[in-house]
């Protein structure tokens, strides 16, 4: 028995083996993610899809079981007692959706941790890079033929709103994935950013999805890009890109299209978070008025999310409470960041949490988990690089 488990080990911890496991991983989510989109909401192959992401989840959690890291095992731990003490307070706990829930907040700690524990060398992690830059682009160039042919099966919205977004199925995971490309490719090419084909491939389709978070990343790309280049006088690109941009909003929400509308019917804000403020009062604060105790304040607790606000840090508190929420970001982060925090890398991770805190579902859309895995992977290999060629980081 112990040499068995001996030989399993060493499989476990070997090169192939780490690079095997993620490549099939990241390709499998994809695959997933590019079904649900073309068979459409309510169709019987989501099930599927759904089993075999329960099936990747169980492999994580039984990967975990070989790497004896006490403190993320606490953690975990933790997180199921806020979890349980949440769901004892209702009057119908621990529910499928809840459960299901929950399990989704746990996907990206348990694939981070494995990410870190896993053997890659630098030339898995370029094949890996190699294959989320070529999957963005071919999505890319989808979303740039599905705007000229208008396909309709590749919008970004149902109705009229204009966006397409490619083989993604949900609205905010194309959002989050596209601005982490976005970074990844900046970060990459530095001051030949510009001269990069790739870069403007995902720039045309940054600017058809329609989107209003790839939208403000755009603003940070532009942003980044002055920062980093050597030129004189950057206060007036500063000055002359902030107007631009307070133009186009001012154009958009009061002057023409569908937030125009909306800014009219419903107001500003509604206009801006996309009617979230209103499910927010009309589904999420009654729930908690009327079901929550003093003790939900802390650990959270609902048996339908669905009831979410679709606004990031509110539904984050919504599920885990304040105690249970600033846990679970504390983990999030701790297997995240695993690497030295530069300059950039925090601008982005700032810029992030705020979008994130806006819109919803970065942390229980599990392709956005895997895709930050990769990146995670990336910025491993680039912070180490640099550190040894002596430059100094931000921490």
């Amino acid at each position: 028995m112990g040499s068995n488990r001996t030989s399993l080990l060493r499989k476990i911890e070997s090169d192939w083996f780490g690079q095997h496991f993620l490549l099939s991983l990241f390709i499998s989510f994809f695959v997933l993610e590019a079904v649900n989109k073309i068979a459409g909401e309510g169709s019987d192959l989501r099930q599927y899809t759904s089993i075999i992401k329960g099936v990747w989840f169980g492999l994580l959690a039984i990967l975990l079981m070989f790497y004896s890291e006490r403190k993320f095992y606490y953690g975990v731990l933790a997180l199921l007692v806020c979890f349980a003490i949440g769901q004892f307070t209702l009057d119908t706990p621990f529910t499928a959706n809840s459960i299901l829930i929950f399990g989704k907040f746990l996907f990206p700690l348990f694939l981070f941790q494995v990410t870190s524990a896993l053997s890659i060398s630098d030339t898995a992690k370029r094949k890996l890079l190699t294959l989320f830059e070529w999957i963005i682009i071919g999505n890319s160039l989808l979303v740039i033929a599905a705007a000229l042919l208008s396909i309709d099966v590749l919008s970004t919205y149902q109705g009229k709103r204009f966006g397409y977004n490619g083989l993604f199925a949900a609205v905010s995971t194309s959002s989050y994935i596209y601005i982490l490309a976005l970074f990844y490719f900046l970060t990459k090419h530095g001051h030949q950013v510009l001269k990069n084909l790739k870069f403007w491939i995902v720039i045309g389709a940054c600017l058809l999805m329609g989107t209003k978070s790839i939208f403000l990343a755009l603003g940070f790309a532009s942003l980044y890009i002055l920062w980093v280049f050597p030129l004189r006088f950057k206060w007036i690109y500063y000055t002359v890109g902030a107007l631009i941009f307070l133009s186009i909003s001012y154009y958009f929400f009061f002057e023409s299209g569908l937030f125009n509308i909306i800014r009219k019917n419903d107001g500003l804000l509604s206009a801006i978070l996309s009617y979230r403020n209103e499910l927010l009062v009309e589904y999420t604060w009654p729930y908690i008025t009327e079901k929550w105790s003093y003790l939900n304040y802390i650990f959270g607790g609902t048996n339908n999310y669905n009831l979410r606000s679709q606004i990031g840090l509110i539904d984050t508190l919504f599920f885990w409470g304040l105690g249970g929420a600033v846990l679970f970001v504390a983990m999030y982060l701790k297997t995240l960041l695993t690497f030295t925090v530069n300059a950039p890398i925090a601008s982005f991770l700032i810029f992030l949490a705020l979008v994130v805190s806006l819109a919803g579902n970065f942390f229980t859309y599990s392709l956005v988990a895997v895709s930050l895995a990769v990146l995670k992977l990336y910025w491993e290999q680039s912070t180490m690089k640099t550190y040894n060629q002596g430059n100094s980081y931000i921490k």
